[in-house]
């Protein structure tokens, strides 16, 4: 997936258990893995609220160089689990 720097991306995920039905942890966090616009390599937490059974978050990556972005979502509680992910951040000279 290929996302323009600039944008706001939407995490959202329900934790499962092996027969598919959901569960339902106390608190839910998204660590972000990037390359900042002078190289640096950064982590940034992002706060979960509950919407129902799933957990919801945003992440502004205005700071991020384009690249590869690393992501995983963990749950915390009687729960437990995580989810990794990637996506590629793109941008141009007429996004600087």
């Amino acid at each position: 997936m290929k996302i323009i720097r600039g944008s706001v991306v939407r995490f959202r995920a329900t934790f499962v258990d092996p027969l598919n039905v959901a569960l339902a942890p106390t608190s839910a966090a998204t660590r972000v893995w990037y390359l900042d616009r002078s190289g640096a390599s950064k982590v940034d937490e992002v706060a979960m609220t509950q919407d129902g059974l799933a957990w919801v978050g945003v992440w502004d990556t205005t700071p991020a160089a384009p690249g590869e972005i690393d992501w995983t979502i963990t749950c915390a509680g009687p729960v437990q689990g995580a989810k990794d992910g990637q996506f590629v951040l793109a941008a141009n000279k007429s996004n600087p």
